[in-house]
This record gives structure tokens, sequence and C-alpha cells, in this order.
């Protein structure tokens, strides 16, 4: 059976979702040797090396040459926000808290939010629950203790301004035209994020001392999160260039049953009937959101 290019779009930020799920345990590998900025753009820098080398039949460099004014402009604003203030700080936050709590902050739904303001999409009442369900299945899955719900550390504060900015990211595809192809956009955005931490970061005063220490399972963790940015960078383009942006954010939260899914295989930790609860909430919102959108 041959799928539309929104069902298309609906597996892309599938896969996104699952592949983000993952994040979390690489960038805790690297962490023992890398600081944020580092792991973020040499993992980064890997995924455009990546990226031109599965797309290359895809990618037009004259286009480059071509591009308006104001979709550099685009590039440029959403690989800031992408990778030096979505990427650094949500690989910071998650070193500095828990699982759980990330999970929580990343759940609100700066997407729809944002999608309602800046691209005035309809967000009925309908589409509004559909959310809050969402939400409130993460929420089930995440908080281990709900009477220190509102408890904030650093950690909790970075991964907020890391998921808005995350979002806003994914918002701006929707303003990029058709001069570039989804793949030319992520090879694009991969390089110029690349540069932009790895300025910041010697700015920051990080050095390259600490480059003796990797050990082999840092290195595969590496070359594994760089092709995940090279595939992510992918899925999430072509996933908002097809999808609503709030129907796209709400199936982007599965991202979190993902996660408890990887929590059995890999950590043997085997989720409770609320955890259970809220899996199965996250998923029956986004299924009766696409069915509400028609896609």
């Amino acid at each position: 059976m041959k799928l539309s290019k929104k069902q298309l779009g609906i597996v892309a930020l599938l896969g996104y979702a699952f592949l983000a799920s993952t994040m979390g345990i690489l960038v805790r590998e690297m962490d023992t040797v890398f600081t944020s900025f580092q792991q973020v753009y040499l993992r980064a820098f890997i995924g455009f090396l990546f990226a031109v080398l599965i797309y290359r039949k895809r990618i037009n460099i004259q286009k480059f040459k071509k591009l308006q004014r104001k979709q550099w402009g685009i590039l440029l604003l959403r690989s800031l926000s992408l990778y030096v203030f979505g990427v650094v700080l949500f690989s910071k936050s998650i070193v500095l808290t828990t699982y759980s709590n990330v999970n929580f902050i990343f759940a609100i739904p700066f997407t729809a939010i944002l999608g309602f303001l800046l691209l005035k999409e309809r967000l009925n009442i309908r589409k509004s629950i559909l959310v809050l369900l969402a939400f409130v299945g993460v929420l089930i899955i995440s908080v281990e203790d709900f009477t220190n719900i509102f408890s904030v550390g650093l950690g909790e504060t970075l991964a907020f301004i890391s998921a808005f900015f995350y979002s806003f990211s994914s918002i701006l595809r929707k303003f990029q035209s058709k001069e570039l192809n989804n793949q030319e956009i992520t090879v694009a955005m991969l390089l110029i994020g690349s540069t932009m931490v790895f300025i910041t970061s010697i700015f920051t005063g990080n050095d390259f001392t600490n480059f003796v220490n990797i050990t082999p399972s840092v290195l595969i963790a590496l070359v594994i999160a760089g092709l995940w940015n090279t595939l992510m960078g992918l899925f999430i383009n072509y996933g908002f260039s097809k999808i609503d942006a709030v129907v796209a954010g709400n199936i982007i939260f599965i991202e979190t049953v993902f996660a408890v899914l990887i929590s059995i295989i890999v950590y043997k930790e085997f989720p409770d009937i609320f955890e259970w609860l809220g899996a199965l909430l996250v998923i029956l919102s986004a299924y009766w959101m696409n069915k509400e959108s028609g896609n």
C-alpha cells in the first residue's frame, strides 16, 4: 500500500520520536569525556558528514548560491535555536536532573502553542483536549512524586528553555520556501549549527585537552549520535513540511512512550499500571488527533 505524503510525514515524526528517545543514553555516555558544547558540535559535524554522504544525490550546491536572504536568515535562526539553545541545553539538563523530569518538561505543548500563535493554525476544542490528554499521559509516565511536581532546579530550568527552542526551530520550518529540499535544509543546519556551537564553545573557554580521554564506548556513542542527528534532521524537516504543527507536536509526544519501552529493554525497568495508562493516553491522543485532522 502506497502511503500519502501526510502519512509519510507521520512515519517520519514517529521515527524522530524514537531516535530522540534514545539520545539521553548517548548524551550521558559522552558526558563522561566531553562538555555539553563539545559533544554537540562534534556530533552535529559528524551528522553533517553523514548527511553529505547519504543525501549527496539530493544536494545541489548551486541552490545555496541563489538562496534569498530571508531564507538564509531562517536557516541561521533555526540552527541557532535548535543547536545552541535546544540541543546544548538539553544535553546539560539530562545530566543534571532525571529522565522523568526532562520528559515531563518536554511534554509542555510548546509546538501547539507556537503553531497557534505564529502560524494561526486552527486550535479547536477537540484538538485542545487531545493536546491536554497527551500532556496528562506524559505527566503520568514521567512524574514519580506528584508532591514535588513543581520543584524546579537548574536542570529543569534548562530543559524548559531547551524544549521551547526545539519547538521554535521546528515551527520555523513552515516559513521556509521550497527553494531547498529537506535533505539540503538538514545538511545546511547541521553545518551551521556545528559551527555556531563550536564558536560558542571556544568563547566560553572550552579547549581540547580532554579529548585525549576519549574511550571506545564514548567514540561509538559519538558516531551513533552523529548518525541520529542526520536522520532526525531529515525526519523533523519532512514531517513539519507535511503535517500541521499542532498535529506534529502531538505525534512527537510518543517519544515518551518509546522512552518507557527503552527503559524496559535497556535498564530492565518495568513500568507500573499508571505508566502504562499514561502511554495509552499519549498513543490514543496522537491517533485521534490525526483522525481529527484527516491525516
